[in-house]
């Protein structure tokens, strides 16, 4: 059974991944995500029910649209496959837990937020609210009498960015938004308390992995090799990336 429902997850996250796709150019566009069918960012031009079969389209259109021909951005087909890859590890590491359901929704809006912090540098203000309602619903349902305990655990994780946003805005630098802090709080009511400190370790971990890499990568395309303050910062991708591997390694 455990089987069936694992790979049953990895065809829903891929179906997910298609509407997290429209999430991700319609949210900062202001446009209704709810209503309007999809259509081609470049010539737009709706796209009919085959050119949205998960994954499958977009490797028998050759990555372009039907219509146009334009090359279509293969961020769409990764974000399908990485969703439905992340769906299918959910199941398989806390099956046959309600906790399911909560991860999925948050990892779902995690891969939003990652995507429009990086492309946008910033993060709707919905999407974090949404993680923290999603997650007090299941303290109210399943862990009441804790509740406490998560609040307390997602001022934990959040306090080290706030000072340093406090700090950042005395040199009048401004390194991170509160974007990020409202990301860190809605996902520490999802924390126990005993694993905070954890948490915290795995963004460390994280952010020394994305600005070793960046550091390396501009080496090599002989670019300057310090990051500009002054400048907004991508940091959904490190808090989203820590939290998921996280939850994966930890299976709280």
């Amino acid at each position: 059974m455990k089987s069936f429902f694992t790979v049953y997850a990895f065809c829903m996250g891929i179906c997910i991944g298609s509407f997290l796709n429209v999430l991700i150019y319609r949210i900062p566009l202001h446009l209704n995500v709810a209503k309007g069918r999809s259509f081609c960012p470049t010539c737009k031009h709706k796209l009919g029910a085959m050119d949205l079969v998960p994954l499958f389209s977009y490797l028998f259109l050759g990555g372009k649209c039907r219509y146009c021909k334009t090359k279509i951005s293969p961020r769409y087909f990764i974000i399908e496959l990485v969703t439905g890859i992340l769906y299918c590890l959910t199941v398989y590491l806390y099956y046959p837990s309600y906790k399911i359901f909560l991860y999925l929704i948050i990892i779902s809006f995690l891969v939003v937020i990652s995507l429009i912090d990086f492309e946008k540098k910033y993060i709707p203000p919905v999407l974090p609210f949404i993680i923290a309602i999603s997650s007090l619903i299941y303290l109210g349902i399943f862990e009441f009498e804790k509740i406490h305990l998560y609040f307390l655990s997602a001022v934990i994780v959040s306090f080290p960015l706030i000072i340093a946003s406090i700090v950042a805005s005395f040199m009048g630098k401004k390194a991170f938004g509160m974007g990020d802090i409202k990301l860190l709080i809605a996902l520490g009511l999802s924390i126990p308390l005993s694993f905070s400190f954890d948490y915290l370790l795995f963004i460390l971990l994280f952010i020394i992995l994305k600005y070793s890499a960046l550091f390396i990568r501009n080496l090599l395309i002989k670019k300057p090799c310090f990051f500009n303050l002054n400048k907004s910062i991508a940091f959904a991708d490190v808090i989203s990336g820590a939290y998921i591997a996280f939850i994966f390694i930890y299976c709280i």
